[in-house]
């Protein structure tokens, strides 16, 4: 599925390109990167946990699950397209962003946080060793 939005958008922003409706300027790099930043440390905080057996049932793809937000940030920030539509895609990717961001950095409703095998504030403290 990543593989298959990756596709789609490169040949979204082509076609842009040709007809002058893509804009990314350096606003626009530095909000993608942050937002790649993000998903970067929010794959290294959930790295151990997630490849665990023992937590299992709560192992996802965390890059197939950030896709749809990022790709909806994108689209939105950087084409030029009517205002209500605008609108939609960055509300929608900034609330799923929001929430999958809270999901991954610090257990935000995940009903099985508390049931892993790990010290209290572990991602709180393996993202305090980042910084």
């Amino acid at each position: 599925m990543f593989s298959i939005g990756i596709v789609l958008a490169g040949w979204a922003t082509v076609k842009a390109c040709k007809e002058k409706a893509f804009l990314f300027g350096i606003k626009q790099k530095m909000l993608m990167g942050f937002l790649l930043f993000i998903v970067a440390v929010s794959f290294y905080v959930n790295k151990d946990i997630m490849a665990d057996p023992r937590n299992a049932n709560i192992s996802s793809n965390l890059l197939q699950n950030f896709e749809l937000p990022l790709f909806s940030l994108f689209f939105g920030i950087c084409f030029v397209m009517p205002k209500a539509l605008k609108r939609l895609l960055l509300a929608f990717g900034v609330f799923t962003f929001g929430y999958l961001t809270l999901h991954y950095l610090i257990g935000f409703h995940n009903p099985y946080w508390s049931n892993l095998d790990l010290p209290v504030n572990f991602g709180f403290w393996r993202l305090l060793n980042i910084i």
